[in-house]
């Protein structure tokens, strides 16, 4: 993204083994905050937990795929996933469900490559 007086600003992330990448939320400043993503791990598919504000009903994650992958959630629902094949970009629309006992509410995804 660049600004308005010329300043940019990037994210980095490692590209896992699976050729996925986690990007986050592109509408923060700390796209994988650890408030928001208190779980993510990217070995041979990647998998992140996303927890929610109260009022909050859904959260776009972005990332990166060699191939589209596919996503699945274990926690919650995820929307339809939009794959861009020129940048190899994904975005996935998430929604939570009820924590235990009225914890917080989460939702959690997999994403697997080539899908």
């Amino acid at each position: 993204m660049v600004f308005q007086n010329g300043w940019a600003y990037a994210v980095v992330t490692p590209v896992g083994r699976d050729g996925i990448a986690l990007l986050g939320d592109q509408g923060k400043i700390v796209p994988l905050a650890r408030e928001r993503f208190p779980a993510v791990t990217n070995t041979t598919n990647a998998d992140v937990t996303i927890t929610y504000a109260p009022g909050e009903d859904a959260v776009t994650l972005a990332g990166y795929a060699e191939r589209r992958p596919a996503i699945r959630a274990v926690r919650g629902s995820a929307d339809s996933m939009a794959y861009a094949e020129g940048t190899h970009l994904f975005h996935v629309t998430a929604h939570p469900t009820a924590g235990p006992g009225g914890g917080p509410r989460t939702a959690e995804l997999v994403i697997q490559e080539g899908g």
